[in-house]
């Protein structure tokens, strides 16, 4: 059967009984206040046309009649026109008294509900409760304070009928819609969901049919499972994220950071250690939708600074836990647990050893052998709290993990690129925007698959430092650039894109949440990875290099008995179907899942947050013979029904209708009123007998009745359903366990293909728009000829424009680019270029340029654009400031810097200072290689003199400066005075930065440019008086 965890009907029987105090408390409470409005005393309840099953707002409301003054009864379920009337009579008694009865058995139902749901709700007072009522989601106003805004976020109509609770609601089949709107963090409104299920029928309260307790908890970090044919933009990870901070062993010793995250749809599972100097990197570049920590005032002051601004900043969801649920003994305990769990050959071997829980995996003092990775015991311990917090979530349950061999999580193998740079390199979204479209990733994204997307932004997010990795990527990609003449490329790109998301699909098997569809998507994809391996061993051989694609190729170890055993077990319908199965958009299933149950009815009362209703036939015909035969004898019930219909038709004389009644089981409906039964008819029926008239129900249009027959035929009927729902559910299940037996081989798999993937992706890129194989040295060097900008290069085609080409070349004997130049002439688009280069290199990929060798960097910093915080109280200058500080105390010999007009944020004279002082450090101290772009034309003279160098007087002048060089950007003057921006990167110093023709062309009024120009001409006088004193100052 398909279940939900730990979610176990005898579990939610004992928390009912445990909490039966608190739920006869609240139902005395709300009794008591019913009687003083006068709502249950001797008067006899009035009479309306609601029934205790209405439907408001799109909800079934069991007991929605129920409200806080006067109780209003149902009514009759006759008003038909009487056909007998000493009839009449008698059925309006028996009609009355089971008003009364209804009525009462309504009152106990809603209250017994209410005080058991406020019971949760005080259980999980900051999560927004979506209670199940039959076949709907209810949010519900005594539980929901802020139920207006919801259901506007929402679009869901609020009900208020009188005397009844106001409450908003929506079918269970759209849990994933309505969930992911209100818990998302990318445009969700970021609340944590506690989804409260009916987990079992209730025989311990008077008429409250089910017992209800919390299945799932949604956060932004842990989002439901989502289909494979879900919503579009899905390929992104949600990694939940945790942290620790340890003191030090020892005096003088750094903190001790331990990270753990995972993401629960697809599985993948990492740890890292962490510093003070690099928090900010890692859960940059990591970039975790929900973090889980201590505290504020638990945690380090820096490490609460850092994660307050990745709070305000990058909106990342922050769940505080208090120092218990922190402490390092516990969390290394449960994530040893965890360990035995995902692999127990590795605990086999401590408990060979004799070893306690922490021994077993330990290998020195400080490290630890944890999931077949070294790892620090912080890291550990953040892995523990990590475990502990989805065993809240899950309610139990317990999710499978794996460590992604994709995925580097060994500090300092990465490069370190901090918040500032990711963001001003735009390099996974747009800095105005926010957008993925329009960032490098966008642009370098031609891959296939979800676990090839994945990927690709994972190394771009974090590219790799060490230089035998970064070359075997480049190999890989140069496997499929070879073969330019063959269809290798093409080829494989169509094999990936039949390839569906390996990762979530497996995942879903593991949380007991898969639905046919998934299952069958594995399956498909699993036989074309088959074919991918067996097409590219063919063509590997021809090429000059094989080994390193090869390598990856072989990765893909897939259990094809496996797949030629259930490939076959789905039905031709399900394999066709666009959406696999489900309820339609527009069915809903009554209070007792009597309607379209399918495996869904089978497990509803276990299946917890997931509302897959699955239909049956889902299994092929020929794959069992027990289940060919109860679908035969299936049909024969059809045949019989007909048969029986058309049979009571021609006695009755009077069209009949064989239903179920979601209440009374299998009854018989014929018309009422003067197009329906007339009294000779009437007659005949009650002369039946077959005809049970026990509890004969009167409607407006029709009359029920229940018949021996059909009762017979119903419950043979059901019981073949049932028996066929079985039958399917189990191949299912067994399919599934085979999978789950198998998650290795398919993780393994999926890594290939995500490798293979990108590797595929940057050959079409670099095919496509001239990239080159960037040639790694160990040495410190940048050496680019004719470099572009990936980005803006495709703007500039669309706008059937040429990109200029620049080179550069940086190394230890001139580590330093001092650029000057006119304003929009290009200096930021050169800077930012010259780092995505060098991050591009990194991640493995081909890079947009002649030729380029280049060194490994350990960092790229960047000090580009404006800002400011002001919520924080920072100016655009102290924000500036701030990353100049971070640059400046982090940056090393191996590292790359670009700053754009640091120093323009205050007075001339205080810039000035300031930049040349920074540039000195970086010179100096940092001894990293720097590009500088500067509006301070007087920069370079500055720093000849003060750094020693030499100024030679010529036209124009020649700025000698140790370990630095001069560049500028130029523009050109037509005839008539117009100028164009060449944006050629030459050597020298521009005189001027032409801001005020930039302004004409911005639209400036004429005055204003002609009052400017005036004023330029004074001031550039004393500027060239300045420069003369400074040239003299610096000689004396």
């Amino acid at each position: 059967m398909i279940r939900v965890g730990a979610i176990r009907i005898a579990a939610a029987k004992h928390a009912i009984i445990q909490t039966r105090a608190a739920h006869s408390s609240a139902l005395s409470k709300l009794l008591k206040r019913m009687r003083e409005e006068g709502g249950t005393g001797k008067k006899t309840a009035t009479v309306t046309k609601r029934t205790t099953r209405v439907r408001i707002g799109g909800s079934a409301g069991v007991g929605s009649i129920v409200g806080m003054g006067i109780l209003e009864g149902m009514s009759g379920l006759g008003g038909a026109e009487s056909i007998a009337s000493e009839e009449t009579v008698a059925a309006t008694k028996k009609t009355r008294t089971r008003k009364s009865k209804d009525a009462k058995d309504a009152l106990i139902h809603a209250t017994s509900t209410v005080s058991e749901v406020m019971a949760i709700r005080a259980a999980h007072p900051d999560h927004v409760l979506l209670v199940q009522m039959g076949g709907f989601y209810e949010l519900y106003e005594y539980c929901t304070p802020d139920l207006d805004m919801l259901a506007d976020a929402l679009n869901l109509t609020v009900s208020s009928p009188p005397n009844t609770f106001r409450r908003a609601g929506f079918p269970l089949h759209q849990i994933e819609r309505y969930v992911s709107r209100l818990a998302s963090a990318d445009g969700g409104l970021r609340r944590s969901v506690a989804i409260v299920d009916q987990v079992a029928k209730d025989h311990l309260s008077p008429g409250k049919n089910f017992t209800r307790a919390v299945t799932r908890i949604v956060t932004p970090g842990t989002p439901l499972p989502t289909t494979a044919d879900s919503v579009a933009d899905t390929n992104d990870n949600c990694f939940l994220l945790s942290l620790i901070a340890l003191p030090s062993t020892k005096a003088n010793e750094p903190l001790r950071i331990g990270l753990s995250w995972t993401d629960i749809n697809t599985g993948e599972f990492a740890v890292i250690d962490s510093s003070l100097g690099t928090l900010l990197s890692d859960l940059t570049r990591i970039a975790p939708t929900e973090i889980v920590c201590n505290l504020k005032e638990d945690l380090p002051p820096d490490v609460a600074s850092i994660v307050q601004q990745l709070s305000d900043l990058q909106s990342v969801h922050i769940t505080y836990r208090g120092i218990d649920f922190f402490d390092p003994p516990s969390c290394i305990a449960k994530a040893v647990k965890v360990q035995q769990r995902i692999y127990p050959i590795e605990s086999l071997r401590g408990s060979l050893q004799n070893a306690s829980l922490e021994e077993s995996i330990k290998l020195t003092p400080n490290r630890v052998r944890y999931m077949n990775h070294d790892a620090s015991e912080a890291s550990v311990a953040a892995a523990g709290a990590l475990f502990g917090y989805l065993n809240e979530i899950f309610c139990g349950f317990e999710p499978h993990f794996h460590f992604n061999s994709n995925t580097v999580s060994k500090q300092g193998a990465t490069m370190h690129i901090d918040a500032a740079t990711m963001s001003s390199l735009e390099i996974v979204k747009t800095m105005r925007d926010h957008e993925k479209r329009g960032s490098l990733l966008s642009e370098m994204d031609q891959t296939k698959t979800a676990q090839g997307f994945r990927l690709l932004a994972s190394r771009l997010k974090s590219p790799s430092t060490e230089l035998q990795e970064i070359q075997r990527r480049h190999a890989v990609v140069q496997s499929f650039c070879e073969k330019t003449e063959s269809n290798l490329l093409q080829t494989t790109q169509s094999y990936l894109s039949k390839i569906r998301d390996m990762e979530r699909c497996l995942q879903r098997v593991h949380l007991q949440s898969a639905k046919p569809r998934d299952v069958l998507n594995l399956l498909q994809s699993m036989e074309v990875a088959d074919s991918l391996r067996t097409y590219l061993r063919q063509e590997s051989s021809a090429l000059s290099e094989p080994s390193d694609l090869l390598k990856v190729v072989e990765k893909i170890a897939l259990p094809m008995d496996l797949v030629q055993k259930y490939k076959n077990v789905f039905s031709d319908a399900l394999a066709l179907s666009a959406n696999g199965n489900g309820v339609g958009e527009d069915e809903a299933v009554d209070e007792d899942g009597s309607k379209n149950d399918g495996f869904g009815g089978a497990s509803r009362a276990l299946s917890g947050y997931l509302r897959g209703k699955f239909q049956t036939g889902i299994i092929g015909r020929g794959i069992s013979v027990e289940l060919d035969n109860l679908r035969a004898k299936l049909e024969s019930y059809d045949e019989q029904e007909s048969t029986l219909k058309a049979m009571l038709t021609r006695q009755y004389g009077v069209e009949v209708i064989l239903s179920e009644d979601a209440k009374e089981g299998p009854c018989v409906s014929v018309p009422s009123g003067k197009a329906g039964v007339n009294s000779e008819a009437f007659k005949i029926i009650q002369s039946d007998k077959l005809v049970e008239a026990l509890r004969r129900q009167s409607l407006v249009t029709k009359h029920k009745f229940k018949h021996t027959k059909w009762t017979k035929l119903f419950d043979e009927r059901k019981m073949n359903e049932e028996a066929i729902i079985r039958a399917e559910t189990a191949i299912f299940e067994e399919c599934c366990g085979s999978i789950r037996a198998k998650s290795s081989e398919i993780i393994a798999t999926a890594e290939a293909v995500a490798e293979i993937d990108v590797s595929a992706s940057m050959a079409l890129i670099a095919s496509q728009w001239n990239y080159v194989k960037p040639n790694m040295v160990d040495e410190v060097i940048i050496d680019v000829k004719d470099a572009r900008h990936p980005v803006v290069e495709n703007m500039q085609i669309l706008r059937a424009q040429t990109f200029t080409v620049n080179d550069l070349y940086l190394d230890p004997e001139t580590r330093l680019y001092i650029m000057t130049g006119p304003n929009m002439g290009g200096k930021s688009t050169f800077l930012r270029q010259s780092a995505i280069i060098s991050i591009m290199a990194q991640a493995g990929l081909y890079v947009p340029a002649s030729s380029a060798r280049l060194g490994v960097m350990d960092a790229v910093y960047s000090r580009v654009g404006a800002s400011d915080n002001l919520a924080g109280n920072q100016s655009t200058f102290r924000v500036e400031m701030e990353e100049t500080a971070y640059i400046l105390s982090r940056a090393t010999n191996r590292s790359l810097v670009i700053m754009d007009e640091v120093g323009r944020g205050t007075s001339y004279q205080d810039g000035l200072a300031l930049a040349c002082g920074i540039i000195k450090q970086v010179l100096h101290v940092n001894k990293s290689l720097c590009l500088f772009a500067t509006h301070y034309h007087e920069l370079p003279l500055l720093l000849a003199y003060h750094l020693g160098g030499s100024v030679a007087k010529q036209e124009p002048e020649q700025f000698n400066i140790p370990g630095a060089k001069c560049v500028k950007t130029t523009i050109k003057f037509g005839d008539n005075g117009e100028f164009t921006y060449s944006y050629f990167v030459e050597e020298g110093v521009s005189d001027r930065s032409y801001g005020i023709e930039a302004a004409r062309l911005a639209g400036l009024p004429s005055d204003v440019i002609e009052e400017s120009i005036k004023l330029q001409r004074i001031l550039m006088d004393i500027r060239k008086r300045d420069e003369e004193l400074l040239a003299h100052s610096f000689t004396q």
